[in-house]
């Protein structure tokens, strides 16, 4: 196989990885155990669990910052 046709091959499977489907992240209702999202909507951190529990969309950092802003 030539240089030529192993970079082709290279970045098509490269532009496979980065144009992925994706899952749709998933919304809980209130009556759910598991109310809140588990990634932090702006950093994608892990959302600890009290803050899933109410429902929060922010982890305590973004939180803040956001409020900062305001």
């Amino acid at each position: 196989m030539s240089f030529e046709d192993r970079a082709q091959e290279h970045e098509v499977l490269e532009w496979e990885l980065r144009n992925a489907a994706r899952p749709a992240k998933r919304k809980f209702a209130p009556s759910e155990p598991e109310y809140g999202p588990a990634e932090c909507d702006d950093c994608e951190a892990e959302m600890p669990e009290p803050r899933r529990a109410y429902g929060y969309h922010h982890c305590v950092h973004c939180a803040e910052r956001r409020e900062k802003r305001r």
